[in-house]
């Protein structure tokens, strides 16, 4: 089975704020999901980057899963990721993206694609195989979407705006 791509709002406002949302449907294809915290967030953040908007149909990313342990969500939300428990959502939908990821069997091939470091750490000690935002720009050179000097210049014009892609390359080399 091919492998489900999770993105989280992290990756989507990346794209969004260089208008690049073809690039990300063009790495995630008919594989993307989303749970339903990370939905609420891209809806959220969809006021400062509009183009995220045109993820809202579900048409890219499907219809988002509802997590019923919240519970376990919340303890790894708080213990694992810093999230506050005066902010009931900072970090949601990373937690849910690895509860998802990391129990349920049907979903265990998965790709989360976050730049959040905590969670990304987290991730990767769940044995869940995680992927940034350099690393989906990495599978669209080597796809041919884009070139390597294409890719740099969007990961630098994302860190311009004020976004923080995890591995900022030195050169465009570093991407092919």
């Amino acid at each position: 089975m091919t492998a489900l791509l999770f993105p989280d709002n992290t990756v989507l406002c990346n794209y969004a704020c260089v208008d690049r949302i073809d690039l990300l449907k063009a790495v995630v294809s008919d594989r993307g999901r989303w749970t339903q915290a990370v939905y609420a967030e891209a809806r959220q953040s969809s006021k400062v980057w509009p183009s995220l908007g045109s993820l809202m149909d579900y048409s890219l990313l499907g219809e988002p899963i509802e997590i019923e342990d919240a519970e376990q969500v919340n303890r790894i939300r708080q213990a694992r990721l810093s999230g506050s428990p005066l902010k009931p959502t900072q970090h949601l939908g990373e937690a849910e993206t690895c509860y998802l990821i990391h129990t349920d069997a049907s979903y265990r091939d998965s790709i989360w694609i976050t730049d959040d470091y905590d969670a990304f750490d987290f991730a990767k000690q769940l044995q869940i195989v995680t992927w940034d935002t350099r690393t989906t720009l990495e599978t669209l050179v080597s796809m041919g979407e884009t070139t390597a000097e294409q890719a740099f210049e969007l990961l630098q014009e994302m860190h311009g705006l004020g976004r923080n892609p995890r591995r900022m390359p030195a050169h465009y080399r570093e991407l092919q």
